[in-house]
C-alpha cells in the first residue's frame, strides 16, 4: 500500500486561502478595520478590568478612521486648489490669446483698408500680457508649475484662429473662477458681435461679394475693447489667495504622507495583534477561562500601548498641521 500524499487541490486551496487572508488584512488597513465584530473581545471577557480598556478600543478604530479620511480630504482638497490655481492661469493665458488673435484679424483689415497699423499699447491692453505673466510665474515659484518648455522648431503647433471656440473655451474658464459674474456679461457681448460679424460675413457671400472691411474694423475694434474690459487682475488676486492656502507643495506631500504612513503601520501592528490572540486562544467556552489565563489581559495592555504610541506622535507631529482643514475639530479655530 502506498504512503497518503497530499494532492495539488490541497496546496491550491492553502496558497488561495492565504492569498485572500493578505488580501483582507490590506482591506483592513486601508479602511481601518482593527476589531471586526466576528473579533469582538467582550466575548473573550467583559469583566469591569476589561472593559473600559475594550471600550477604548473602539473608540480608537473610529478616531484613526476619521483621521485616515481627513487625510483623504486634506489632499483632495488641496488637490483641487492646485488643479484651480492651474485653470486660472489658462484663464489668463486664454484671455491674452483672444486679444492677441482679434489683433491679428484687425492687423489684416488696416491692411486691406490700406491703414497704418498701430499695435496697441494702451495700459489695458499690456495689462493682459502682464497678468498672464504673473500668474504663471506665481505658480512657478510657488512649484505649482514648471518651466515652459522650449518648443521644438521642428513641431508645428497648431494656432487657433476661431474666436467663439476661444470665447466657448472662455466661459468655461472663467466659470470656474471667482471672476465669472464680471465676465459672462462681458464675453456674451463679445460672442454676440463675433456672431453678427460672421452673419454678415454669409451674407455678403449668398450675394457674391466680400464685406466690405471697413465693417469688419468696427466688430473687431468693439471686440477688442470688450476684451481689455475681463477681469484678469480678479484673477490674479484669486490665485494669490489660494496660494495663501496651500501649503508648499513638497512640504505637504511630505507631512501627508508620513501621517498616512503612520496610520498604516499602526493598523498592521494592531491588527497582526489581535489576529494573533484570537488564532491563539484558547476555548472562550471553557470554564474558569479569563483574561488573565486566556492572554487577553497581555494583548489589551499591548493594544493600548500601540494606541498610546499613535496618539503622542499624531499629536506632536500632524495634529496641528491638519487640524485647520477639518472643519468638526474643535482646534480648527485656535490653529487656523
Amino acid at each position: 500500500m502506498s504512503d497518503a500524499k497530499e494532492g495539488p487541490s490541497e496546496h491550491v486551496s492553502e496558497d488561495l486561502r492565504k492569498f485572500v487572508d493578505q488580501l483582507d488584512l490590506l482591506d483592513h488597513i486601508r479602511d481601518c478595520v482593527l476589531f471586526h465584530p466576528e473579533f469582538d473581545f467582550t466575548n473573550a471577557c467583559s469583566c469591569d478590568q476589561c472593559r473600559p480598556e475594550i471600550a477604548r478600543l473602539m473608540k480608537f478604530e473610529k478616531d484613526i478612521q476619521a483621521k485616515r479620511r481627513l487625510i483623504q480630504k486634506y489632499n483632495s482638497e488641496t488637490n483641487d486648489k492646485e488643479e484651480l490655481c492651474s485653470g486660472i492661469s489658462d484663464c489668463a493665458d486664454l484671455t491674452k490669446q483672444l486679444f492677441d488673435l482679434l489683433q491679428k484679424k484687425l492687423k489684416a483689415v488696416y491692411e486691406e483698408l490700406e491703414i497704418p497699423w498701430e499695435v496697441d499699447n494702451s495700459s489695458s491692453a499690456a495689462n493682459l500680457g502682464i497678468v498672464d505673466e504673473k500668474i504663471f510665474q506665481t505658480l512657478i515659484d510657488r512649484g505649482l508649475s514648471g518651466e515652459p518648455d522650449e518648443k521644438d522648431p521642428n513641431v508645428h503647433y497648431p494656432n487657433d484662429s476661431n474666436v467663439l471656440n476661444k470665447i466657448r473655451i472662455g466661459y468655461y474658464r472663467y466659470g470656474k473662477t471667482k471672476a465669472k459674474d464680471k465676465a459672462y456679461p462681458i464675453m456674451k457681448d463679445i460672442e454676440k458681435l463675433e456672431k453678427d460679424h460672421q452673419m454678415e460675413e454669409k451674407m455678403a457671400k449668398a450675394q457674391k461679394t466680400s464685406l466690405n472691411p471697413a465693417i469688419s474694423k468696427k466688430y473687431l475694434e468693439k471686440q477688442i475693447e470688450l476684451v481689455k474690459k475681463l477681469p484678469v487682475n480678479d484673477l490674479l488676486h484669486e490665485v494669490n489667495e489660494l496660494i495663501g492656502d496651500i501649503r508648499s507643495r513638497d512640504f505637504h506631500l511630505k507631512m501627508y504622507e508620513e501621517a498616512r504612513e503612520l496610520i498604516s503601520k499602526t493598523c498592521f501592528a494592531i491588527i497582526q495583534k489581535r489576529k494573533k490572540f484570537w488564532q491563539g486562544a484558547p476555548s472562550l467556552s471553557t470554564e474558569g477561562i479569563g483574561h488573565n489565563s486566556n492572554g487577553l489581559n497581555e494583548t489589551l495592555k499591548s493594544l493600548i500601548a500601540e494606541v498610546d504610541s499613535f496618539e503622542h506622535q499624531w499629536e506632536n507631529c500632524y495634529a496641528k498641521f491638519l487640524a485647520p482643514y477639518d472643519r468638526s475639530n474643535p482646534k480648527r479655530l485656535a490653529t487656523g
